[in-house]
């Protein structure tokens, strides 16, 4: 399995304005781009579970990983705790976002004002 296949199929959704179409209907959604990009049974089953930590096992970029939780809406608590990491480090994780965020170009118009 290519993890840019799964990285690519994440960049769609969280991105590429798939994640609407993606929450309406995620097992056809899925079903559809894990055919189209050639992932694998086994990387399928883990974005099929929200297996967050059997996608960093699997060698997905945790970035991409944390996108998919985002788009998932999975709070920052249970997916830290479902990689095994600390949950108490959540005020940690907004603030580092929060700052890149701050950073990025159009970061302050809403989408109404950059249409």
């Amino acid at each position: 399995m290519s993890n840019s296949a799964v990285e690519r199929l994440v960049w769609e959704i969280h991105r590429r304005g798939g994640g609407d179409e993606y929450r309406a209907d995620p097992g056809l959604y899925l079903s559809d781009a894990c055919e189209r990009l050639g992932i694998t049974d086994d990387a399928r089953a883990a974005l099929e579970h929200r297996d967050f930590a059997r996608l960093i096992d699997l060698g997905v970029h945790p970035m991409s990983v944390l996108f998919f939780a985002h788009a998932n809406h999975v709070p920052m608590p249970q997916y830290l705790g479902a990689i095994g990491a600390d949950p108490a480090h959540v005020e940690t994780f907004r603030q580092i976002f929060a700052n890149a965020n701050r950073l990025r170009p159009g970061a302050d118009q809403t989408p109404t004002e950059s249409e």
